[in-house]
């Protein structure tokens, strides 16, 4: 049973103390923490009406927060040749509680290093998980694109066409021709 079941409005002091921790996790999340891209993403689906599922999830996030203190973007300088590592993913569906809509995730990796990743609820309902991972494979295309603009502008030696990996045979088998120039 998912933390957010809990449906029960909480007042309003409680609200604006929920929709600001919210925004301070946001910052954490887009900035330094891709690990917790995904929780926040799902408990700021709720930030219309923050509820006692809502204070749950955001105490849990924090005793994760505070038992990951260490947690650190880290990497060895590469004198040779830069690597650039794509990938995307989508749940079908999502988390049914909340919302049917998928959830699409990227990540894109310089020399193991996260250095872009994002977690977002998909605009529309998908019909198959196919769809959904069509989705998410063109949000990864578009983001890969632009970090490589990003990287070479900073000197990076990118390699076109660039690769993403796609855990969907069906969303792979429909983008088969396209190549990231």
């Amino acid at each position: 049973k998912s933390v957010l079941a809990d449906g029960e409005v909480v007042c309003e002091n409680l609200q604006s103390w929920c929709r600001s921790v919210i925004g301070g996790l946001h910052y954490f999340a887009r900035g330094t923490r891709y690990d917790i891209s995904y929780p926040v993403s799902r408990v700021s689906q709720t930030m219309v009406s923050p509820t006692k599922g809502t204070v749950k999830a955001i105490e849990q996030l924090a005793g994760y927060l505070l038992s990951t203190l260490d947690f650190a973007l880290e990497g060895k300088a590469n004198p040779g040749v830069d690597t650039v590592i794509n990938m995307c993913d989508a749940s079908h569906r999502g988390d049914r509680l909340i919302s049917n809509r998928s959830q699409t995730g990227v990540i894109i990796c310089l020399n193991g290093v996260p250095v872009m990743w994002r977690s977002n609820r998909q605009p529309v309902t998908s019909l198959s998980p196919t769809e959904s991972e069509i989705y998410a494979l063109s949000v990864g295309v578009k983001d890969a694109r632009l970090m490589g603009w990003v990287l070479e502008e900073l000197g990076v030696a990118v390699r076109w066409p660039m690769k993403i990996w796609c855990d969907s045979t069906g969303a792979t088998l429909q983008l088969h021709s396209i190549h990231i120039w």
